[in-house]
């Protein structure tokens, strides 16, 4: 089983890293073009839904210029939903 810490560590290496990969493709200094993205495609996932709508699946072929983060969580744990209004506000930033 995973200790608790061990999983703060890793949630805290997690965001960081994707911090500094967002702020590294903000500034130029990272390029992530369709070479660089694996060829993924995932199937939505029945029953999650957003405004009533069934949210869709991923296919790394078709995506556009924004970037994008992909975040695994958990509805039990309590550092996951600590996390959620940051990740809002960043789905929400138009920049």
């Amino acid at each position: 089983m995973i200790s608790r810490r061990s999983l703060v560590l890793a949630s805290t290496a997690a965001l960081g890293a994707g911090t500094l990969g967002y702020i590294g493709w903000k500034t130029g200094r990272i390029r992530v073009g369709p070479i660089d993205v694996p060829e993924v495609a995932l199937s939505p996932v029945p029953g999650v839904m957003r405004d009533g709508k069934q949210i869709t699946g991923f296919d790394s072929r078709i995506r556009n210029e924004k970037p994008l983060l992909i975040n695994f969580w958990a509805s039990w744990c309590p550092y996951c939903r600590a996390e959620h209004d940051e990740l809002m506000m960043l789905a929400d930033d138009q920049r």
